[in-house]
């Protein structure tokens, strides 16, 4: 899997965007949303400049948000279907 972005806890970006090693990123927003309901966005999200410093100008990247209102459970669930979704690969 790769990351993408200021991953520390002083960055105040609660955004995530992210690449799964052989799926494509709307594959892996659409079995997010369909098997988890889990809602991510895919692809270049407006973002040109980011998706050509990251290598990702051809292929988008799957983008997950957390909001005021996301417990830890959510994020629980969303980095068990993560793990899933990587371990069918």
């Amino acid at each position: 899997m790769l990351l993408y972005g200021a991953h520390d806890q002083q960055s105040g970006v609660p955004v995530i965007s992210f690449n799964i090693d052989g799926l494509p990123a709307e594959e892996v927003a659409y079995a997010l949303d369909s098997a988890y309901d889990i809602a991510v966005r895919s692809g270049l999200h407006c973002a040109s400049q980011a998706h050509r410093i990251t290598g990702t100008e051809k292929v988008g990247a799957v983008r997950v948000s957390f909001g005021h209102h996301t417990t830890v459970d959510d994020v629980s669930c969303f980095l068990e279907a993560v793990a899933e979704i990587v371990a069918r690969v």
